[in-house]
């Protein structure tokens, strides 16, 4: 299944990171069925930050991210098949 969503995107992860440098990339896949589903996206839910931009790609289903503007409210923003977010280093997210 990851082989498979990798290669859903692979012609637009190799422009991302060749065009940013970008070197790594995981795959994140949760269902209903999942084990520990609740566990995982308590993991999710925390604020944090990383060191380095944080680029996702909703292939199936949607994804809901938080994101903690340096100046104004934090905001949620749903995103849905076919969808991309960048989140900048050092950005705080949940």
């Amino acid at each position: 299944v990851q082989a498979q969503a990798l290669a859903e995107v692979a012609a637009d992860l190799k422009t991302l990171k060749d065009t940013h440098g970008y070197r790594s990339e995981d795959i994140v896949g949760l269902a209903p069925d999942t084990p520990n589903l609740e566990g995982i996206l308590a993991a999710f839910r925390r604020e944090h930050h990383h060191a380095d931009d944080e680029v996702r790609a909703i292939l199936h289903g949607t994804g809901i991210f938080g994101i903690v503007p340096a100046q104004g409210e934090p905001f949620e923003l749903e995103l849905s098949a076919g969808d991309w977010i960048v989140i900048p280093a050092y950005t705080r997210h949940w």
